[in-house]
């Protein structure tokens, strides 16, 4: 059951969630970001999820600059969407921003914009641009304007993750928090031991599919605001990490595309197709990568493709097709 706990005195607009685990390194300059914005009537909520490097010592001396971060520390690792689910149930702002440890929002006045933007329109959702950095620090793109350039009703940011398969991150939105926290009651009213379920991938599909469920207004805001930085993999890993990481992966994201499908059973028959288009395009892309990976090694390959085939979550036209793709995938 999800418990709600809120300190009510002193009660900021906006919580920012930064879930956190061994990126302490990337963490000042994140806080630093959000601290040079115009609007100053936020919460900065750190959540630990018992990281291995120095983040509580890094934590301490922004706390020590700034009485509005607040830190949680896990006392045992939970995985990024209890973290999460931690953030929101202890923010006590009327909206949320999720704020990854090493990526930073890139304009002084997106919160200002994004809150104005919110309130003159009562969303639930403001939507704003972002700009995708490599870790050498080189712009690969900037992603287009979100989704569309005029305010949408309900069922709009579904319809389009459900077509296109865009608007799935949870970044770079501002997002209602009274809507996130009954999307956490829908996805444990589909799944009802969630919160004692740790997820590592797939968890922002998972929250924004529930709020979209919930949705009654999207607004776009065609400003870049934040900045998602991809680093590469570490190459220290061993193969059979990387072989756990692919496992825990494939788990994962079984569960939470089984959760999104009874969330979503009620649609038409051409919204669940559109669904199960996306599970198979992710299937498959899973299964490139594997075999990328494990070019050598057919008994890690099968195990893991094999959860995939065996799963029964796909209606029997993508079932079909998948297994056509693995085979097509085994003969190269």
């Amino acid at each position: 059951m999800l418990i709600i706990s809120i300190i009510c005195e002193n009660v900021p607009n906006i919580s920012i969630i930064i879930p956190l685990y061994n990126q302490a390194q990337f963490l000042t300059e994140a806080v630093r970001s959000i601290e040079s914005q115009s609007f100053q009537n936020y919460e900065i909520i750190v959540i630990d999820d018992l990281s291995t490097d120095n983040a509580q010592e890094v934590i301490q001396q922004l706390k020590q600059q700034n009485d509005r971060i607040y830190n949680i520390q896990f006392a045992e690792n939970q995985g990024p969407f209890l973290a999460r689910t931690k953030g929101i149930v202890s923010a006590r702002g009327k909206y949320v921003l999720f704020v990854d440890a090493d990526d930073f929002l890139n304009s002084g006045t997106i919160l200002q914009h994004a809150f104005d933007l919110a309130e003159d329109q009562s969303a639930d959702i403001v939507h704003f641009n972002e700009k995708l950095l490599e870790s050498s620090g080189e712009s690969a793109f900037t992603w287009a304007n979100p989704l569309n350039d005029s305010v949408q009703g309900k069922y709009f940011g579904l319809t389009q993750w459900i077509i296109s398969g865009q608007g799935t991150a949870l970044h770079g939105k501002l997002l209602l928090r009274n809507q996130l926290l009954r999307a956490l009651v829908l996805i444990e009213n589909n799944y009802q031991s969630i919160f004692t379920t740790k997820l590592y991938f797939c968890e922002d599909i998972l929250l924004m599919t529930a709020f979209y469920v919930l949705q009654e207004k999207y607004v776009p805001l065609l400003e870049f605001g934040y900045t998602y930085t991809v680093r590469p993999n570490s190459l220290s890993k061993s193969s059979q990490q990387q072989y756990e990481k692919f496992i825990k992966r494939a788990d994962n994201s079984l569960i939470v595309y089984q959760i999104i499908k009874q969330m979503l059973a009620g649609l038409d028959h051409e919204y669940q197709r559109n669904i199960h288009y996306q599970f198979f395009k992710y299937m498959k892309s899973f299964i490139q990568e594997i075999y990328k990976y494990f070019q050598n090694n057919a008994e890690k390959r099968a195990f893991i493709c094999d959860k995939f085939i065996n799963s029964n979550i796909l209606m029997e036209e993508f079932q079909n097709k998948l297994k056509t793709e693995l085979c097509e995938a085994i003969k190269q």
